[in-house]
């Protein structure tokens, strides 16, 4: 029965908290970026990793970019290494503002996965901002009005697919 009530009381603290919040976003900016946007784990298609708290992933295919905003930096960040996403949650999603993180896999007996504070879709003009900032190459390229179907769009670093596993999560 406790138990009952408590998540009853838990409920309505998190629907009030969610009205809160919405009565402030709406009356803020039309342009605030939503940092509790979600992916498929499944469907990362890559990353790039611009700093040691900022990595935008793709998903579901290249189009698409998210920006990751993380509580605690990454260890030992290279452009081209390796990322483990984990759903701490086990929703099959990872998402901004949830206990879903990111780890650097073999660096370690322990490695504790960094929580994503934040997650955003990018917009084209952001992508360049970022582009532009970090000194690297993010935007798709344009497809030639005669072009194949068959030709993606890819970042520059040409990252592999994300692994959506996590060993010990």
């Amino acid at each position: 029965m406790k138990t009952r009530i408590m998540m009853i009381s838990f409920f309505a603290l998190l629907c009030g908290g969610a009205a809160f919040a919405d009565g402030t976003a709406s009356s803020s900016s039309s342009s605030a970026k939503r940092e509790n946007e979600c992916v498929f784990s499944d469907q990362i298609s890559g990353w790039n990793v611009l700093d040691s708290r900022h990595v935008i992933i793709w998903s579901p295919t290249y189009k698409q970019a998210y920006l990751m905003t993380l509580i605690t930096p990454l260890q030992d960040t290279t452009v081209s290494m390796a990322l483990a996403f984990v759903d701490k949650d086990h929703d099959g999603m990872i998402c901004g503002r949830s206990s879903d993180g990111i780890a650097v896999p073999d660096t370690g007996i322990h490695t504790i996965p960094s929580t994503i504070s934040g997650m955003h879709k990018v917009d084209a003009a952001e992508l360049q901002q970022l582009s532009d900032k970090y000194k690297v190459n993010l935007v798709p390229k344009q497809k030639k009005a005669k072009s194949s179907a068959s030709s993606v769009a890819m970042p520059a670093t040409g990252e592999k697919p994300a692994s959506t596993e996590s060993k010990g999560s």
